[in-house]
């Protein structure tokens, strides 16, 4: 009956737990069920997988599904105990999905079947991507600016600056539109430039592109954009009539940023999505619009023909808008900084010209990383090759922030080298990003492991709870069965006895699924202790006197009078399980002392015996569930949680449990509880007898 409810219980958690939970026959890997979380997260319903494999039914990408059965194939050989991987997995309407899957084996019927669990990281890995994306595009918006910086005209470069950008925002199309003056003075725009990913179709060449009036329908785009606002949408969401005109170019999505050459709206800069609907994230809208304002800065710098020195202050312009530190520094060994942007005081807390005049970059590396950096600049000092690595640098406030660090050599017309132009990104939320997922991945490495232990514990559960189970149902049978004799008289004491005794073994069931239940409640926090102001003296002395335990058993009790305010069923339970626990675990002849007595705030409750005693390393492990010590025999009764239950009553009253070794031989197990105030438990200065 016991086994029957348990096994009711493990149903109801495998249906009712939210994780996505399935199992598949090991020989053929095929589904034997899946609870409702998986069915829900896949579509698909228990009867649907049942007898079929993930690859066969299109669950699993092909890619993936390989790389899955290799893993699968190498936990059976032993080679891997569990692993965590994370798969691509198809919903019934086709669209694709993450997920985080555990895996592990677990025997079933006498046969190996794979259990696996599933988290969502559809999530992460979007976000893996839109982190990805952004770092390139950071990347991108620095060589742009050297780009345009280097070039006569900003239209040399726009080519590569678009092929860069477009393939760091992983779209389809990047262009240009410049807004233009129609004849009879009507605004239009017109597509100046565009790169277009391999297999795309291009536009630069569609009339529907070039020299076309502003759409009426289109007034809250141009508005948008002329308000230095981005416009993101999903074409499935236009008009018909716009709708149709961008399906005819293939686009499913797109994003256009303003460019403004000054203080005039002079175009836009879009990017074409035409595979997928997109959702742009914040940090990527948000490099875009400085990729967008570094175009117009190059714009406006190429429109305006100023004296050098008004040259040299756009210049200045240009580069303090990148979210970045731009530097100039001398070639040689020795480190002489020429230029460094106000970026550096937002970065690093001090301000440029403080970091050039005192020369401050070498000391501001963080020391784990100076070898490494310096190493790398050595390096490309001496060959004049682009400088480039990430590394930690220290502020002046203890702060320490990750930098991505890129630097090329600047040679004058006839190919010889003059200075270093540089770039310093902050890239630390993107470090942080990179903590975050692998801790996520720790997580769920740590989740696996606790499903393993649940099976585990399920084992030492029932191996614990088996014998206590079967003896006294074994007498509560025999007894029953003797009575029921209809050819058997009895004499009446006889009957008396074998009355008493099922009355007994009844009571050690019912105490051993109390024990169980209370358990339970307590992992779940369902349990609040009703406290009641009482003589904790009086209380043990009752246990005492009713304790079947030790009724044959030389028992002192030394109580002093000591009022608190506790539970007093809990805490009966605590002083029972503590002298079932040594009557169990002493010889007959040993001697059992309790004593009750003020201390720290509260009550000190101590159960004593001059038995065997405990190892220093069992003293703690014994309060765990159906943990024994290293010198319990095997053959010991009990099902292993009286101990637990004692400190975790205590724990619900405030206090605390712990076991000693008592003075003269012997074990000593003592329990604090405090008198009913906010008092913390502390060490009991108790002198055991």
């Amino acid at each position: 009956a016991r086994t029957g409810e348990l096994d009711r219980v493990y149903e109801a958690t495998f249906r009712d737990h939210p994780s996505s939970i399935c199992i598949l026959r090991m020989r053929d890997l095929t589904f034997v069920t899946a609870n409702p979380a998986f069915e829900r997260a896949s579509g698909r319903s228990v009867s649907d997988l049942v007898g079929r494999r993930p690859d066969e039914i299109g669950l699993i990408d092909p890619a993936d599904a390989a790389t899955l059965l290799g893993e699968v194939a190498a936990l059976d050989e032993g080679q891997l105990r569990d692993f965590i991987t994370r798969i691509r997995y198809l919903l019934p309407d086709g669209s694709e999905a993450f997920a985080r899957m555990a895996v592990g084996l677990t025997d079933l019927n006498g046969e190996r079947h794979v259990i696996a669990s599933f988290t969502d990281a559809s999530a992460a890995a979007r976000q893996e991507l839109a982190l990805g994306r952004r770092d390139a595009i950071l990347q991108t918006i620095g060589a742009a600016a050297q780009l345009f910086l280097q070039a006569d005209r900003w239209e040399d470069a726009i080519d590569e600056v678009l092929r860069m950008l477009g393939q760091g925002a992983a779209v389809s199309r990047a262009h240009v539109f410049e807004n233009v003056a129609l004849p009879g003075g009507e605004r239009g725009s017109t597509n100046r430039f565009e790169w277009c990913a391999p297999g795309v179709e291009p536009q630069i060449g569609n009339p529907a592109t070039i020299d076309q009036a502003f759409d009426p329908s289109q007034d809250e785009w141009r508005a948008s954009l002329s308000r230095g606002e981005p416009w993101s949408v999903n074409v499935a969401d236009l008009p018909a009539a716009t709708r149709d005109e961008f399906g005819a170019q293939g686009i499913v999505s797109l994003l256009d940023m303003p460019i403004f050459a000054g203080k005039e709206w002079w175009g836009s800069i879009g990017f074409d999505d035409c595979e997928h609907e997109r959702e742009w994230t914040s940090a990527e809208i948000d490099v875009l619009r400085v990729a967008a304002g570094t175009l117009g800065a190059a714009i406006r710098r190429q429109q305006t023909e100023r004296s050098l020195r008004e040259t040299e202050e756009l210049y200045r312009t240009l580069v303090e808008q990148i979210p970045a530190v731009v530097y100039v520094n001398v070639i040689g060994e020795d480190y002489i900084p020429l230029y460094t942007s106000p970026g550096i005081e937002p970065l690093l807390g001090i301000t440029p010209e403080d970091f050039m005049t005192r020369r401050m970059w070498f000391e501001l590396v963080h020391p784990d990383d100076r070898d490494r950096v310096n190493a790398e600049d050595e390096r490309t000092e001496r060959t004049l090759e682009p400088f480039s690595i990430e590394y930690r640098m220290r502020r002046p406030d203890g702060e320490v922030v990750w930098v991505l660090d890129q630097a090329e050599v600047v040679r004058d017309e006839n190919g010889e080298p003059r200075f270093w132009s540089g770039v310093m990104f902050d890239i630390t939320s993107l470090k942080r990003a990179e903590e975050d997922l692998a801790r996520a991945l720790e997580i769920e490495r740590e989740a696996s492991a606790r499903l393993r232990s649940l099976d585990e514990l399920k084992n030492t559960f029932l191996q614990a709870v088996s014998h206590d189970l079967r003896t006294p149902l074994t007498t509560l049978l025999g007894s029953a069965l003797t009575l029921e004799r209809e050819d058997v008289e009895l004499e009446p004491e006889v009957q008396l006895d074998l009355v008493r005794r099922i009355a007994g073994n009844a009571r050690k069931l019912l105490r051993l699924v109390t024990d169980l239940l209370d358990l339970d409640r307590l992992s779940q926090g369902l349990l609040e202790p009703q406290r009641a102001t009482v003589d904790l003296a009086e209380v043990v002395r009752n246990v005492v006197a009713e304790s079947e335990a030790v009724a044959d058993r030389e028992v002192t009790v030394d109580a002093t009078v000591t009022t608190v305010a506790i539970d007093v069923p809990k805490v009966e339970r605590i002083v029972e399980n503590l002298l079932v626990n040594a009557a169990r675990h002493t010889p007959r002849h040993a001697h059992i002392w309790i004593r009750v007595q003020p201390g720290n705030g509260g009550a000190i409750v101590a159960v004593e015996d001059d038995g065997p005693g405990l190892l220093p390393e069992d003293r703690e492990r014994v309060f765990g569930a159906f943990e024994r010590g290293v010198n319990a025999a095997t053959h010991a009764p009990g099902s292993g949680i009286g101990l637990t239950l004692v400190a975790r009553f205590a724990e619900l009253h405030g206090g605390r449990a712990w076991a000693e070794e008592r003075e003269g031989g012997g074990a000593s197990f003592l329990v604090w509880l405090p008198s009913g105030s906010d008092v913390p438990p502390q060490e009991a200065l108790f002198a055991p007898g």
